[in-house]
């Protein structure tokens, strides 16, 4: 039950975060505003 419940709060952090930062570096590095807004709208 431990083991389980980390594993899933693990994955939901690195998910997370990794979500955040792909979608905030291409946003503002690659410039791809509309094409990330129109997706994520």
């Amino acid at each position: 039950m431990s083991e389980e419940n980390n594993s899933d709060s693990s994955t939901d952090n690195s998910e997370s975060e990794e979500i955040y930062t792909t979608s905030k570096r291409p946003m503002r590095f690659l410039g791809k505003s509309a094409d990330f807004g129109k997706d994520e709208k």
